[in-house]
């Protein structure tokens, strides 16, 4: 005997499971339908029986026609001479999979999968759930009210949320942003990732962007790298209307009425997730981050400032790779260095420390510059001679940092008019004392070892 109270309105996830089978459903009814599914044990179930009502139905009326089914991995397949109502039934059952995979057989014993993993918080306050470095996480809603946090999914994206902002989600290829601010950074091999928000959909095509959800529901697309493509969405009876290709330094804002309009490049309000979303934990104030959009780091001057760029997303190196520093302490003499190769399939991160003066002065007139920065991994080696700079140009990324000037590199001469360089013991702390005169700067590369999603997923494959 049935309930009088399900719990949840049965007529409307009858209509929206039939929508489904006929293969009429919108993404507003999928969504429905997923909501409905998530929150409620007994329309789990009710969903379970129409899924097999109609599969046992597919399979009379393809039994009756002399068709023959297979059954792959626990799905009925049915040829694609059956008509269309059939396929649907097919696909609904694979579709089904995930859902039980999601919420458990039963209720007792719901196990959400996790694809994705807390990698770095500072100053995260929660509104509803907790959430702490290190958590394995499914499909989900964060609440953040402030902080920072950073996401790794197992697909390698990485995403960054600046609080207050409302995240949530629904597949390792599939999020949605409800309010707030975040950057995504998405690898080769994870194009497709996809943001929704209230107006606009943005799937990536292997990029770095970021977006500004203000609270009048207007949606600020920046593109820093790469492409994405970005669709505003109508009140959800449709599927996105037009789609619009935006390249790095390109930004558009689509507001509530859906219209799609350029704006001026701007990354300044993504500046204070930039150290955060590359794994940088803290630096002193003469270090400044260069943000990944179009700008030349070799052409970066200060007289105050060193500054950092890192090249792009973790990467897992396809060859050896020689280093000039792998052991921690201070190096300021060519003696002073620990050289060692770094081995294929290691997954890494790699960062480009930078220091050009504006004003050019001799030795004795040229100003020292020191600072420090800290990073979430432990360094794996340092490249600060020009042969080994030159050799890794662009293993990281599509820009050259200058590194074919013979003058971009380390004086390691060990007396006053020489550079200084010294690795923490724990190794996650680089510190500088640079000094360049004339026309000389100063050029590191950082590699520090990466345990992002883009690393599991390689080890998975490996094995």
């Amino acid at each position: 005997m049935n309930s009088p109270n399900p719990g949840f309105d049965k007529r409307q996830l009858h209509e929206l499971a039939s929508a489904v089978f006929d293969g009429r459903a919108t993404e507003r009814q999928l969504r429905e339908l997923t909501e409905i599914l998530r929150e409620s044990p007994s329309a789990r179930d009710e969903y379970l029986k129409l899924v097999d009502l109609h599969a046992t139905l597919a399979t009379d009326i393809a039994t009756a026609h002399g068709v023959q089914q297979h059954v792959v991995a626990e799905r009925v397949v049915l040829p694609r001479r059956i008509w269309l109502p059939f396929a649907a039934v097919a696909a609904l059952a694979a579709s089904l999979l995930i859902a039980v995979t999601w919420f458990g057989a039963d209720d007792s014993d719901a196990r959400p999968v996790s694809f994705a993993t807390i990698a770095q918080a500072t100053e995260a306050v929660w509104d509803s759930n907790q959430f702490a470095i290190g958590n394995r996480i499914g499909p989900a809603t964060m609440q953040l009210k402030s902080g920072l946090v950073r996401l790794e999914f197992d697909s390698g994206v990485e995403v960054t949320l600046e609080g207050p902002a409302v995240f949530r989600l629904i597949d390792v290829a599939k999020t949605e942003l409800k309010s707030g601010m975040l950057t995504a950074t998405v690898p080769p091999g994870a194009e497709g990732f996809t943001v929704d928000t209230p107006s606009a959909q943005v799937i990536d095509l292997g990029t770095s962007f970021g977006i500004d959800l203000s609270n009048d529901g207007f949606s600020n697309v920046s593109v820093f790298d790469g492409e994405v493509e970005v669709a505003p969405l109508d009140s959800g009876e449709q599927d996105a209307v037009e789609r619009l290709l935006l390249s790095e330094g390109e930004a558009v804002r689509i507001g509530a009425g859906y219209e799609i309009e350029n704006i001026d490049f701007d990354p300044r309000p993504f500046e204070k997730m930039w150290p955060f979303a590359s794994g940088i934990t803290g630096s002193t104030e003469t270090i400044s981050f260069v943000p990944p959009w179009p700008r030349k780091i070799r052409s970066v001057k200060s007289d105050e400032q060193i500054f950092v760029r890192p090249e792009g997303h973790p990467v897992q190196l396809e060859t050896e790779l020689k280093v000039n520093i792998s052991e921690p302490g201070d190096c300021a003499e060519i003696g002073d260095l620990s050289p060692t190769i770094l081995q294929e399939n290691e997954t890494v991160r790699s960062y480009v420390l930078h220091f050009s003066p504006e004003t050019q002065l001799v030795e004795r007139r040229a100003k020292r510059v020191t600072g420090s920065i800290t990073f979430d991994g432990p360094v794996l080696g340092m490249i600060v001679l020009h042969d080994e700079l030159l050799a890794s140009s662009r293993r990281f990324g599509r820009r050259r940092a200058g590194e074919a000037q013979h003058r971009r590199e380390l004086n390691l001469t060990g007396d006053e008019a020489g550079d200084r360089i010294t690795l923490s013991q724990d190794r996650k702390t680089v510190t500088l004392d640079l000094i360049s005169p004339r026309r000389s700067s100063d050029l590191i590369r950082v590699i520090v070892e990466s345990s992002s999603g883009f690393q599991r997923s390689a080890r998975r494959k490996r094995n």
